[in-house]
């Protein structure tokens, strides 16, 4: 069973674990971290739309951004910290994807 997510329920999640809104999302996503925790979240799930980003985030270029996952990539592999703080941030995503899940499947078998 595949378990993909869409762009949007990425930023849905990111905003619930930031407590925050999407317009918010913005401010929360000038740390070069958060950024970067997004980029790499939208692409384990195969959801990474450079457009969307671009239009609602205002990122810059599409080479731009493809640094930005590169840099993220890196960092993932060498800072302690960021990693820890990017598999919290997975960890509820998984978590409350399977709560969703499980609670459509209620909802359908009624």
């Amino acid at each position: 069973m595949e378990n993909k997510l869409y762009y949007n329920e990425i930023i849905n999640y990111m905003c619930r674990y930031y407590d925050v809104t999407s317009e918010e999302l913005i401010e929360v996503l000038n740390t070069k971290e958060n950024i970067y925790i997004l980029l790499l979240l939208l692409k384990k799930h195969n959801c990474l739309n450079i457009k969307k980003l671009k239009d609602k985030y205002k990122f810059e270029e599409k080479i731009r951004i493809k640094n930005r996952l590169k840099k993220a990539e890196e960092m993932l592999l060498i800072n302690t910290f960021f990693r820890e703080k990017y598999f919290m941030i997975e960890n509820y995503i998984e978590k409350n994807n399977a709560n969703t899940k499980k609670t459509l499947d209620i909802n359908n078998n009624m």
